[in-house]
This record gives structure tokens, C-alpha cells and sequence, in this order.
């Protein structure tokens, strides 16, 4: 793995887990919802249902970006 690599490697991680935080925001937001009664229960569950579609399962491989986080401390 060389610098650029590593860069973008690190890159990636970040945007999953942007992506997994605008996830949460959004369920939090339908809890809140529920919570306060402006959602009702079969909107919510629909909503939820959105949300789980458009994310399909994504696990993120951590050992790249372990090897890219190496690297870029040893050059630093």
C-alpha cells in the first residue's frame, strides 16, 4: 500500500461512517416522532423500512484501513 492508497482508504472509512451516522440521525428523528405523536406507528415502521432498504448490509473491512493508518504514521 503506498500514500495514495492509504489516503483514500481512509477516505472511505470516513464515508461509511458519515453514511451510518446520517443513518442514525434519521431513526432518531422517526423516534422522536413516535415519541412527540406526530408519526404514527405504520408511518414510522414505514419510514424505517426506507431506511433499511436503501441501506443494504455494508461492513466495513477494517483490517485496509488498520494497514493505511500504519503507514500514514510512519510517515508523518
Amino acid at each position: 500500500m503506498n500514500i495514495e492508497q492509504a489516503k483514500a482508504e481512509c477516505q472511505r472509512w470516513l464515508d461509511y461512517l458519515q453514511k451510518q451516522k446520517e443513518k442514525t440521525i434519521a431513526v432518531q428523528q422517526i423516534a422522536a416522532g413516535r415519541r412527540n405523536g406526530s408519526i404514527l406507528k405504520e408511518e414510522a415502521l414505514r419510514r424505517l423500512q426506507v431506511i433499511d432498504n436503501k441501506s443494504s448490509l455494508t461492513v466495513y473491512d477494517g483490517s485496509k484501513l488498520a494497514e493505511a493508518v500504519k503507514l500514514l504514521i510512519a510517515k508523518v
